[in-house]
């Protein structure tokens, strides 16, 4: 009966053990399995404050008459003065290898009145939901590939080295916006004549940081049959940092920029390139750099597609040709308090008569690590047809020189 019982006790000690070691395993496995879930994580940036403008005007565009003529002062409730509102999505899977599956969904929004991603200027929403970033992709040792709409690597490399920080309230994005309206944009599509910010269809790559180096290359489709290069945009872009130097370049080609898809060859007729620089030492730090951007085909671009009551708009010159200089830099003057400062110059090459001068500067007092209060000013002085805005999305008239304020905050989360 002793060993009976001694044997009973074992074989449940034994059974006790083999369920705890199956349960141990389960969980094991289970934990396993969580860790290769994706990790997705809620964002977003709030940006908004109050500007006044000494000019304003109903859009960019010089090609439409009485569209950049002065339409009065302004003072405004004013979405963006670093940058956009906006807010996303973003989530990585760990493939094993070192290899990761990502995506991200980001969209812009209006402080103003709510309402999700709406286009600058005066127009309604898009009725895209995310009209910054919607992509998919896979990184690892080899770099990183992101497929979907994206923001150029042009965009990241200009504002890499300009003393604003490619900022929406004058900084080297404004000029980029004032040579695109200057060649007949209207504002009203990201297809911008010279040197877009956004492109759908987008394939970039990202290759791994060699000694300071990283080198972006985006390839974007036309989805045009017949002609695969119909529509089609490249960009390709070096950026290199090594202590204080920073420093990039970027090249930007597209075909049938602002072309109806029905008229696309492939030509080429939006090629831009951009060389910069900065330097900090300290609590200073001072940036330059240029940017040539013009139309190589000699023929314009055509007509944008922007609704039936709107058929002419975007009639892009065939002999745009500009040259595009910035300085400035920077000055942290306390901890929380810095100062920046920007000068940019447009040169029409194509008409000597159109010129375009804007300087701005800003100081941004960090409430936090995710609060900056700011306050920001400047003044652009346009000359013959150019309209270079201080602020984007605020359009001014052409041909006059305008001063711009505005104070605003941005919050992180």
């Amino acid at each position: 009966m002793e060993a009976l019982l001694k044997s009973s006790f074992l074989n449940n000690i034994g059974d006790l053990m083999s369920t705890r070691i199956l349960t141990t395993s389960a969980l094991c496995l289970l934990a396993g399995a969580a860790q290769a879930q994706s990790t997705v994580t809620l964002y977003g940036t709030l940006d908004a404050g109050i500007i006044h403008q000494s000019t304003s005007a109903a859009g960019y565009s010089t090609s439409v008459p009485g569209m950049a003529s002065n339409t009065g002062r302004l003072s405004k409730f004013q979405d963006g003065g670093i940058g956009a509102s906006f807010f996303g999505f973003k989530g990585t899977e760990d493939l094993g290898g070192g290899m990761k599956a990502h995506f991200q969904m980001q969209g812009n929004i209006s402080l103003a009145t709510g309402a999700g991603n709406p286009i600058s200027g005066t127009l309604t929403p898009s009725t895209a939901v995310f009209n910054q970033i919607a992509t998919v992709g896979l990184g690892g040792d080899f770099g990183d590939i992101k497929i979907g709409r994206q923001i150029s690597p042009l965009y990241y490399a200009l504002a890499f080295t300009d003393p604003r920080e490619g900022r929406y309230f004058g900084s080297i994005l404004g000029a980029l916006v004032g040579i695109n309206s200057s060649a007949g944009w209207s504002g009203y599509t990201t297809n911008a004549p010279l040197g877009a910010i956004y492109d759908d269809n987008s394939v970039v790559y990202t290759s791994p940081n060699l000694r300071g180096f990283t080198a972006q290359y985006q390839h974007t489709f036309g989805n045009i049959a017949g002609n695969s290069n119909a529509g089609a945009r490249d960009a390709l872009t070096l950026q290199y940092r090594a202590g204080g130097l920073k420093a990039s370049a970027a090249y930007y080609n597209a075909r049938d920029a602002y072309t109806l898809p029905a008229a696309a060859t492939g030509a080429s007729n939006n090629r831009l390139v951009h060389l910069g620089a900065s330097y900090t030492q300290g609590d200073f730090s001072v940036s330059g750099g240029y940017m040539g951007a013009k139309n190589p085909s000699g023929v314009a671009s055509g007509q944008g597609i922007l609704s039936a009551a709107r058929p002419s708009y975007g009639s892009a010159s065939g002999n745009a040709n500009y040259d595009v200089f910035s300085l400035g830099g920077s000055y942290q003057a306390a901890p929380l308090i810095r100062l920046t400062a920007g000068l940019y110059r447009i040169n029409d090459k194509a008409n000597s008569a159109n010129s375009s001068r804007l300087w701005a500067v800003g100081l941004d007092y960090r409430l936090s690590p995710r609060t900056t209060a700011y306050v920001q000013a400047g003044q652009v002085d346009n000359k013959g047809t150019m309209n270079q805005a201080l602020v984007y999305g605020v359009p001014v008239a052409a041909g006059q020189s305008t001063t711009a304020y505005m104070v605003g905050i941005r919050h992180s989360f």
